[in-house]
């Protein structure tokens, strides 16, 4: 089951099968979700440009996931899957990354500032010319 949550814990989107397809090849560029509980199956979402600052997206997978300029501030990152997602000029100050799984991932002019990261064996091969 795929949910998104506003800050209030109203269900924005849920769905398995049919729905779920759409919902992974929806496009939330410039969304506001701002304090958004997320949970499941991302990969491949197109999230340029969306607020996702303070967002729990913890232990969801966004492998392959487009998170160019996306504000993801603060957000709980823990255990998530994000393989081959492309941060460029993301700011992701303050994010807890701890545990997730960056192999391939894009980092071009990145703002870490604060992040808290672990697991230099995932890093491995992490793209980054911040």
């Amino acid at each position: 089951m795929t949910q998104i949550k506003d800050r209030d814990g109203k269900v924005l989107v849920e769905g398995e099968g049919d729905l779920y397809q759409v919902l992974v090849n929806s496009n939330y560029r410039d969304a506001d979700l701002t304090g958004a509980v997320v949970s499941g199956d991302l990969s491949r979402i197109d999230l340029n440009n969306a607020k996702l600052s303070r967002a729990c997206m913890a232990g969801c997978n966004l492998d392959h996931a487009d998170l160019l300029h996306t504000d993801l501030s603060y957000a709980d990152l823990r255990g998530t899957s994000l393989r081959f997602a492309d941060f460029s000029c993301a700011n992701l100050q303050g994010a807890d990354l701890r545990g997730a799984d960056l192999r391939g991932a894009e980092f071009y002019q990145a703002d870490l500032t604060g992040a808290l990261l672990t697991r230099p064996s995932r890093f491995s091969r992490m793209n980054s010319d911040a």
